[in-house]
């Protein structure tokens, strides 16, 4: 039996939305994790007005790179990219995290660690959920992700207007449910529950 500890909080960034609709794709540990090319095909059909900032948080490598590189020449006009191709310091991924309207997490469904098959939100859970309790962000995560949290949004076949209306899901209160005292008994409870 597996059970999921409850360990992430909020840390209150709040940055609200000015005019351009900035998404964010977090993921520092491994590319093989997201699926950039998943994103990418999405981002080209794009058709609104409204200008939208794609943020690829992690050091992009390999064809990772070459696909966003090649896609910046060609992109929409609403849409502007940034991605990194060196390791991206904590205060950068700070800062990016609390300007984002809304995270973009396009993991795979399944990884491997030590050679043992993971599958995630069933015996790995993402680190895109502890990013978006700490940060206080609604997150799109694909439609098959199995869902525990009402800021998690599976992805719909229209994700530019998912993006795009992402400011009503604002309104959850993360730091109603994961506030530090909140989850320290939680886990306290979880625990004791253990032995």
């Amino acid at each position: 039996m597996f059970k999921f500890l409850p360990v992430f909080f909020n840390n209150e960034f709040y940055d609200r939305r000015k005019s351009i609709v900035t998404v964010v794709i977090p993921g520092a540990v491994s590319q093989e994790r997201r699926d950039y090319q998943h994103i990418l095909s999405k981002i080209i059909t794009f058709k609104k007005k409204t200008h939208f900032r794609f943020v690829f948080l992690g050091k992009a490598h390999g064809k990772e790179l070459l696909r966003l590189q090649d896609f910046e020449k060609n992109k929409p006009e609403n849409v502007s990219v940034k991605y990194f191709t060196e390791k991206v310091p904590q205060n950068i991924f700070d800062e990016w995290m609390s300007k984002a309207d809304i995270l973009w997490c396009p993991i795979q469904s399944e990884t491997e660690f030590f050679s043992n098959k993971e599958f995630y939100g069933i015996t790995k859970i993402s680190g895109n959920i502890g990013d978006a309790i700490k940060y206080g962000k609604p997150a799109v995560f694909p439609e098959n992700y199995p869902n525990s949290h009402p800021f998690i949004l599976p992805e719909n076949s229209n994700i530019e207007e998912q993006l795009f209306t992402s400011q009503k899901w604002m309104d959850y209160d993360f730091q109603q449910e994961f506030n530090k005292r909140k989850i320290s008994e939680d886990l306290e409870k979880a625990l004791n529950n253990l032995i």
